[in-house]
């Protein structure tokens, strides 16, 4: 260790009259500095390594936002996960349950939605007025809205203007159906054991009544632009039944074809022959 220093102290012999500490000092400054600079020559960084910008990361999709994170797309291990408040988030659209006519009252949504001061009723129209779709959360956060299996009618609600406006207002405001336990076989079969003038006279006590039906579409009648009157003829072993419908079936009828197995409510038309059987205001059953 003492021919180290005699080493050191040797490289710098300007500093003899001075102490020995003195010259320790200087020639352990002078080796660092030297240390330093071979260094700086060998390892110093180049421009562009010293003002290149960070790697930036995309901002999160709106359904990432949705589910409250963010994907690490830039591939660094080191970047957290965006977190996004519940209040921020937007809500999905609502997802469409197709349901029969009857769903409000027997599901006990109406009552509900009564319960809340509102009115509902169906129709074509998501917009009208003073209305909008009535749409329930599940419980595992899945938002529906509701349409009619058959017509594509929506469910709508609005507020009413008093309790006792509270009301569910169907797709026609028709009277309380009065069913007959007749088939359109049976009626049909008025006019082959009577002459047509007495069969007829006999099929008056049935007249305004509802009958249920089916057969094999044979037929289709177009009715006015708007779909109100078309027609559709049933064939059911040798009976043959000519059905009526109402604007708001026109989109149910324009998917049939003929062939296709077809079950309807109607009401039985005042004007009848004793070729076929006629309905009105039918109604396309499932």
């Amino acid at each position: 260790m003492k021919d180290f220093f005699h080493s050191l102290v040797a490289l710098v012999p300007f500093l003899d009259p001075y102490p020995l500490w003195v010259k320790l000092f200087c020639g352990l400054s002078i080796i660092c500095f030297a240390v330093f600079f071979i260094g700086f020559l060998f390892f110093k960084p180049t421009i562009s390594e010293v003002t290149k910008k960070p790697k930036e990361v995309d901002p999160p999709s709106a359904t990432q936002r949705h589910e409250g994170r963010g994907d690490n797309v830039a591939g660094d291990k080191n970047v957290t996960n965006y977190f996004f408040p519940d209040a921020n988030r937007q809500p999905l659209p609502p997802e469409i349950r197709r349901v029969p006519l009857k769903y409000a009252s027997e599901s006990g949504l109406q009552a509900e939605l009564e319960a809340q001061g509102y009115q509902i009723r169906w129709s074509k129209d998501e917009m009208k007025a003073g209305w909008e779709p009535v749409i329930k959360t599940l419980d595992d956060g899945i938002r529906i809205m509701f349409k009619d299996s058959i017509s594509g009618l929506t469910l709508l609600r609005k507020k009413a203007e008093s309790p006792n406006q509270v009301t569910v207002q169907t797709p026609q405001s028709v009277p309380q159906k009065e069913f007959t336990t007749k088939t359109p076989h049976d009626l049909l079969g008025l006019y082959k054991v009577l002459n047509p003038i007495a069969g007829n006279d006999a099929l008056n006590v049935f007249k305004g009544k509802w009958i249920k039906a089916e057969g094999t579409i044979v037929n289709m009648v177009p009715g006015a632009p708007d779909g109100n009157q078309a027609g559709v003829v049933l064939r059911n072993d040798n009976d043959t039944i000519e059905c009526r419908f109402g604007p708001q079936w026109k989109n149910s009828l324009l998917r049939l074809s003929l062939g296709d197995l077809l079950r309807v409510h109607g009401k039985i038309a005042s004007t009848q022959n004793h070729s076929q059987l006629y309905l009105e205001d039918c109604e396309i059953q499932q």
